[in-house]
């Protein structure tokens, strides 16, 4: 029987003639495809600067924009630590029928209100003698998370004792009236200062109207110029002089001035204008100063690292954003309690 082959017919033998295949050929059909040996086998110099340039371009376009992604993530963290405050504010309300009082025996509003902030256990262990008890020592020295912004670049290193970002209004300061005129007010009762807890129905301007906590940049015993409290001379004790001191504070040539780089929000536990208590003589973001050295006539302003700008809570427990170019007037108008300011748009 005759086998057929159906990979033969029209099929050439060689594809390719081997008279064709020298040396020289041979290597040529190697390459083939490939590099030459000559050729280089990476980029160049001038393929790697032009690299090297387009990331930079590029990380130039996003690091900004990630700088300002994780600023605003921190000014949210801080605006929900200060509804916190707001919330922990009303719960006291709510158990006492009263607001704390700004200072109880040198102790601040913050260490009232520790059980409503989930910290009872530390409020239990509370030598309430005197803030600067030595059974107080290792609780001056705990942090209390929700007191810190982190905004706040300058929380690093060693502090005396704990600070706080956050400080309760004690109003336009006693210059203003002669009395604190906002949230906060000392318990004990005082013919020029006033004093003694105050409800819900003390506010007659409106508790949506009045703020109670805003921020402060703590004194970290840095020159910062915002972190100091400057002093203004000679003292000016009218009413009358309030715009003029404020201009004096802000104006004053610091050269040659030595500041107290510790003051603000020095200490959570301690009640007193500047640690934890501020006032509404200055817009936020000036400087702090006393006046010549009387501290309770002076002006602590609220300060932050936001951009443009400080959180604030109201009365009411809500919370928002005040810029720094706020009118006087207005800042001063939420800042009181009882005045019958009409507040205008904030």
């Amino acid at each position: 029987m005759r086998r057929v082959s159906f990979f033969k017919k029209n099929i050439p033998t060689c594809l390719i003639d081997p008279a064709s295949l020298s040396t020289t050929g041979l290597q040529g059909f190697k390459n083939s495809g490939t590099l030459s040996r000559g050729q280089p086998a990476g980029l160049t110099l001038l393929e790697v600067v032009v690299v090297i340039g387009i990331i930079a371009i590029l990380a130039a376009l996003l690091l900004p924009a990630i700088q300002q992604a994780r600023g605003s993530a921190r000014n949210l963290q801080c605006r929900a630590n200060i509804r916190q405050l707001g919330i922990a504010l009303h719960s006291y309300h709510d158990s006492f029928k009263a607001f704390p009082s700004g200072n109880v025996n040198r102790f601040s509003m913050f260490v009232a209100m520790l059980p409503h902030l989930e910290q009872a256990p530390l409020y239990q262990r509370i030598d309430f003698t005197s803030p600067e008890s030595d059974e107080n020592t290792a609780l001056r020295a705990t942090r209390i998370g929700i007191l810190i912004c982190p905004s706040d670049a300058g929380l690093q290193g060693t502090f005396p004792v704990q600070p706080t970002n956050y400080v309760g209004n004690e109003g336009t300061g006693v210059q203003h009236e002669g009395r604190f005129n906002g949230f906060f007010q000392p318990i004990f009762r005082h013919p020029r200062w006033g004093g003694g807890m105050l409800g819900a129905e003390d506010f007659a301007d409106g508790l949506s109207n009045t703020v109670g906590f805003s921020e402060v940049l703590v004194g970290n015993g840095s020159p910062a110029e915002l972190r100091n409290v400057w002093v203004v001379n000679p003292a000016m004790q009218n009413a009358s002089q309030l715009d003029q001191f404020a201009n004096a504070c802000q104006n004053t040539d610091l050269s040659g001035i030595v500041g107290d780089p510790w003051n603000r929000g020095a200490g959570w536990m301690r009640a007193e204008t500047g640690p934890t208590l501020y006032n509404h003589l200055q817009t936020p973001n000036r400087r702090s100063c006393t006046n010549g050295g009387n501290v309770l006539t002076g002006a602590y302003p609220a300060t932050s690292q936001h951009s443009g700008g400080v959180n604030v809570c109201l009365g009411d427990g809500s919370s928002r954003f005040v810029s720094s170019a706020i009118s006087r007037d207005v800042w001063r108008a939420i800042g009181t309690r009882s005045k019958g300011d009409i507040v205008s748009d904030f």
